[in-house]
């Protein structure tokens, strides 16, 4: 325990300096009890928790907080905390709708509130000393998530340490892990009516995830299981709507300023079974092409799409003199034009491929004899 209070006051110190609270032992009145820190980020931190009740580890996700800039501005303060309780709240009805979605992603176990470890310790500069407006601008909401990872196993296995760990994975095992995220993909892309949040009239409109990559894929169990997580950049799109992302991590999102649709999150699945394939990450292979850029920029341009075509045909090239079957090579690179209406358009239309090249790797192998891939 001492090494978990150790990491969480080196997080602490780096973000905000030594005026916050460590973050609590445990959440719920006593039901999750805090195992380990185990990341954080530009949005909020994440810890391993033990679940009381079942004796099952779980993932408590809490947000950031305040800044030492608070302590100057009272009002500045308030503005920013109304703000940031709004967006929390927001974020766990995001949760409570996308936990709909069962297939290929964490399940949402719980939601908790409770004191916040990092408001600031000043906060009655904010509240005026007001025993219960300090309680209220303490309060924090912590979302409860399944942890997904091997038995005995602390800290969970993403796609990205197991590939840089044990190098690139095999063409089967690149197919299998095409037809799990796919088939998350295919259950978020389905239209179905929405409602985020109470006030606001059910609409109907489809999950996008926004950033698959290979660090939020979790990799658990033999033969592998996959899962897609960091829910945090998903977003309900109307078919009719254009929603910008939120994030966009080059190389993995599609060039130029793209709005999300079924076909954002496919490029992404490409560039990311591109690297499972290769052990190269997808800029090596694309270049600049891949890098997000702003609107102001020429996005979809003529000279954009062509760059691409030609990354993609010396992509084809490099990969056909590896070996790799063809059928594998179409199924990648069809995901990774510039121009949206020339990728595969759906998941479904996806999965339908890949059994197709599932098949075809089977009948290279009884044809050629070789041994059989795991």
């Amino acid at each position: 325990m001492s090494t978990v209070a150790s990491d969480l006051e080196i997080v602490e110190r780096l973000r905000y300096g030594a005026s916050f609270a460590s973050v609590p032992r445990t959440w719920g009145r006593g039901r999750y009890r805090c195992v380990r820190h185990l990341a954080e980020g530009g949005q909020g931190y994440v810890e391993l928790a033990r679940d009381e009740w079942s004796n099952a580890l779980v993932v408590v996700k809490g947000a950031w907080w305040g800044g030492r800039d608070h302590d100057i501005n009272p009002e500045y303060a308030r503005t920013q905390y109304e703000k940031r309780s709004i967006d929390v709240e927001d974020a766990v009805a995001v949760q409570a709708a996308l936990g709909e979605i069962t297939h290929g992603v964490p399940a949402l176990v719980d939601v908790v509130y409770g004191p916040s470890p990092t408001r600031h310790d000043h906060n009655a500069l904010v509240t005026g000393g007001n025993e219960r407006e300090v309680e209220r601008y303490n309060r924090e909401a912590f979302i409860v998530m399944q942890f997904i990872g091997d038995i005995g196993q602390m800290v969970p296995t993403t796609l990205d340490s197991r590939v840089t760990e044990s190098g690139p994975l095999s063409a089967r095992q690149v197919v299998e892990l095409a037809d799990q995220i796919s088939a998350t993909l295919e259950a978020m892309h389905t239209i179905r009516p929405q409602r985020l949040y109470q006030h606001e009239e059910r609409i109907r409109g489809y999950w996008v995830h926004g950033d698959v990559k290979p660090e939020n894929i979790l990799v658990a169990g033999d033969p592998p299981r996959y899962s897609l997580v960091d829910l945090s950049t998903a977003a309900i799109v109307e078919p009719s709507a254009k929603v910008m992302p939120t994030t966009a991590t080059p190389g993995y999102a599609p060039p130029g300023a793209e709005p999300l649709s079924p076909q954002y999150d496919l490029h992404c699945l490409a560039a990311t079974l591109l690297f499972a394939l290769t052990g190269d990450r997808p800029d090596d292979w694309l270049g600049g092409a891949t890098e997000a850029r702003s609107a102001a920029d020429a996005a979809g341009s003529r000279a954009d799409a062509e760059a691409r075509d030609e990354k993609l045909r010396q992509l084809r090239g490099e990969l056909a003199a590896r070996r790799v079957h063809p059928m594998l090579i179409r199924l990648i690179t069809d995901c990774l034009p510039a121009d949206p209406r020339f990728r595969l358009g759906t998941a479904t239309v996806l999965r339908a491929e890949i059994a197709a090249v599932r098949t075809a790797l089977v009948a290279r192998e009884v044809l050629s004899d070789e041994e059989p891939q795991p």
